[in-house]
Protein backbone atom coordinates (compact mmCIF):
# COMPACT_ATOMS: atom_id res chain seq x y z
CA UNK A 1 0.00 0.00 0.00
CA UNK A 2 2.62 2.37 1.22
CA UNK A 3 4.38 1.55 -2.55
CA UNK A 4 1.08 2.64 -4.75
CA UNK A 5 1.27 6.02 -2.25
CA UNK A 6 5.28 6.34 -3.38
CA UNK A 7 4.54 5.47 -6.84
CA UNK A 8 1.43 8.19 -7.12
CA UNK A 9 3.23 10.87 -5.86
CA UNK A 10 6.19 10.01 -8.03
CA UNK A 11 3.53 10.20 -11.34
CA UNK A 12 2.33 13.11 -10.05
CA UNK A 13 5.79 14.60 -9.97
CA UNK A 14 7.17 13.38 -13.20
CA UNK A 15 4.01 14.42 -15.18
CA UNK A 16 5.12 17.74 -16.75
CA UNK A 17 3.15 21.06 -17.19
CA UNK A 18 2.53 20.74 -20.81
CA UNK A 19 1.69 16.95 -20.50
CA UNK A 20 -1.12 18.03 -18.56
CA UNK A 21 -2.21 20.94 -20.73
CA UNK A 22 -1.65 18.64 -23.72
CA UNK A 23 -4.26 15.66 -21.92
CA UNK A 24 -6.80 17.83 -21.28
CA UNK A 25 -6.77 19.33 -24.64
CA UNK A 26 -6.66 15.49 -25.87
CA UNK A 27 -9.78 14.75 -23.51
CA UNK A 28 -11.88 17.95 -24.96
CA UNK A 29 -11.35 19.77 -21.45
CA UNK A 30 -9.12 22.46 -22.76
CA UNK A 31 -11.63 24.82 -21.52
CA UNK A 32 -10.49 23.56 -17.90
CA UNK A 33 -6.70 23.52 -18.89
CA UNK A 34 -6.21 26.90 -16.89
CA UNK A 35 -7.29 25.01 -13.67
CA UNK A 36 -3.99 22.58 -14.00
CA UNK A 37 -1.19 25.19 -14.49
CA UNK A 38 1.72 24.96 -12.41
CA UNK A 39 4.68 22.93 -11.40
CA UNK A 40 4.57 19.79 -8.95
CA UNK A 41 5.85 20.47 -5.93
CA UNK A 42 5.83 17.89 -2.85
CA UNK A 43 4.94 19.49 0.39
CA UNK A 44 7.06 17.26 3.02
CA UNK A 45 5.05 19.58 6.26
CA UNK A 46 1.92 17.86 4.99
CA UNK A 47 3.59 14.33 4.11
CA UNK A 48 4.69 15.13 7.77
CA UNK A 49 1.14 15.35 8.83
CA UNK A 50 -0.20 12.47 6.42
CA UNK A 51 2.23 9.50 7.95
CA UNK A 52 1.08 9.59 11.63
CA UNK A 53 -2.33 9.10 10.26
CA UNK A 54 -1.30 6.54 7.85
CA UNK A 55 0.49 4.69 9.91
CA UNK A 56 -2.27 4.34 12.58
CA UNK A 57 -4.58 3.23 9.70
CA UNK A 58 -2.61 0.49 8.67
CA UNK A 59 -1.69 -0.70 12.03
CA UNK A 60 -6.05 -0.71 11.94
CA UNK A 61 -5.33 -2.33 8.39
CA UNK A 62 -3.43 -5.24 9.88
CA UNK A 63 -5.52 -6.24 12.94
CA UNK A 64 -9.34 -6.02 11.63
CA UNK A 65 -9.38 -8.69 8.91
CA UNK A 66 -12.98 -6.88 7.17
CA UNK A 67 -11.91 -3.61 6.23
CA UNK A 68 -14.45 -3.08 3.92
CA UNK A 69 -16.14 -1.38 7.17
CA UNK A 70 -13.53 1.61 6.70
CA UNK A 71 -13.78 2.37 2.56
CA UNK A 72 -15.00 5.96 3.45
CA UNK A 73 -11.71 5.97 5.17
CA UNK A 74 -9.67 4.45 3.04
CA UNK A 75 -11.07 6.95 0.11
CA UNK A 76 -9.99 9.96 2.12
CA UNK A 77 -6.79 9.57 3.72
CA UNK A 78 -5.36 8.80 0.28
CA UNK A 79 -7.06 10.95 -2.26
CA UNK A 80 -5.77 13.29 0.87
CA UNK A 81 -2.07 12.62 0.52
CA UNK A 82 -2.29 12.90 -3.58
CA UNK A 83 -4.86 15.68 -3.69
CA UNK A 84 -2.63 17.54 -1.34
CA UNK A 85 0.44 16.76 -3.25
CA UNK A 86 -1.02 18.02 -6.10
CA UNK A 87 -2.21 21.59 -4.56
CA UNK A 88 0.89 23.00 -5.83
CA UNK A 89 -1.02 22.65 -9.64
CA UNK A 90 -4.34 22.43 -9.01
CA UNK A 91 -5.99 25.43 -7.31
CA UNK A 92 -9.25 23.79 -6.17
CA UNK A 93 -7.49 20.39 -4.75
CA UNK A 94 -5.75 22.32 -1.68
CA UNK A 95 -10.20 23.12 -0.93
CA UNK A 96 -10.90 18.89 -1.74
CA UNK A 97 -8.09 18.34 0.89
CA UNK A 98 -9.64 20.71 3.61
CA UNK A 99 -12.83 19.19 3.19
CA UNK A 100 -11.31 15.60 3.21
CA UNK A 101 -8.99 15.88 6.10
CA UNK A 102 -11.11 16.73 8.48
CA UNK A 103 -12.06 12.55 8.48
CA UNK A 104 -8.43 12.21 9.25
CA UNK A 105 -9.66 12.90 13.02
CA UNK A 106 -11.77 9.47 12.90
CA UNK A 107 -8.59 7.82 12.85
CA UNK A 108 -7.44 8.02 16.33
CA UNK A 109 -10.41 6.84 18.16
CA UNK A 110 -10.67 4.22 15.71
CA UNK A 111 -7.08 3.17 16.52
CA UNK A 112 -7.60 3.46 20.35
CA UNK A 113 -10.90 1.00 20.34
CA UNK A 114 -9.30 -1.82 18.44
CA UNK A 115 -6.28 -1.56 21.67
CA UNK A 116 -6.73 -3.91 24.37
CA UNK A 117 -5.85 -2.73 27.61
CA UNK A 118 -6.44 0.94 29.37
CA UNK A 119 -2.50 1.42 29.55
CA UNK A 120 -1.55 0.59 26.19
CA UNK A 121 -4.82 3.46 24.98
CA UNK A 122 -3.51 5.72 27.69
CA UNK A 123 0.16 5.74 25.99
CA UNK A 124 -0.36 5.51 22.83
CA UNK A 125 -3.04 9.13 23.33
CA UNK A 126 -0.31 10.64 25.03
CA UNK A 127 2.72 10.10 22.13
CA UNK A 128 -0.30 11.18 19.34
CA UNK A 129 -1.16 14.13 21.06
CA UNK A 130 3.01 15.03 21.97
CA UNK A 131 3.51 14.58 18.56
CA UNK A 132 0.70 16.88 17.63
CA UNK A 133 1.73 19.37 20.15
CA UNK A 134 4.87 19.60 18.56
CA UNK A 135 3.99 19.55 15.08
CA UNK A 136 1.54 22.57 15.89
CA UNK A 137 4.71 24.32 18.08
CA UNK A 138 6.96 23.80 15.33
CA UNK A 139 4.87 24.75 12.50
CA UNK A 140 3.09 28.08 14.39
CA UNK A 141 5.36 29.17 16.50
CA UNK A 142 8.67 28.53 15.28
CA UNK A 143 7.57 29.44 11.52
CA UNK A 144 5.06 31.64 11.97
CA UNK A 145 2.95 29.26 9.13
CA UNK A 146 -0.63 31.13 8.64
CA UNK A 147 -0.18 33.49 11.95
CA UNK A 148 -2.11 31.70 14.56
CA UNK A 149 0.14 33.08 16.87
CA UNK A 150 -0.17 36.47 17.38
CA UNK A 151 2.62 37.06 19.69
CA UNK A 152 6.12 36.63 19.24
CA UNK A 153 7.18 33.96 21.78
CA UNK A 154 10.51 34.66 23.99
CA UNK A 155 13.45 32.31 23.11
CA UNK A 156 12.76 29.06 25.64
Amino acid sequence: MVSIILKLLLITTVLSNSFRMMLTNLLGLSDYSTYVNGTVAISINQIYTDIPVLLLFLMIWKRRKNIEDYTFLTFCIFSNIVLSQLSSVMAYSSRIVLYISVFKMLIVPIYLNNLQGRLKKIITLILILLFYSIYWYYTYVIKGTDATVPYVFANF
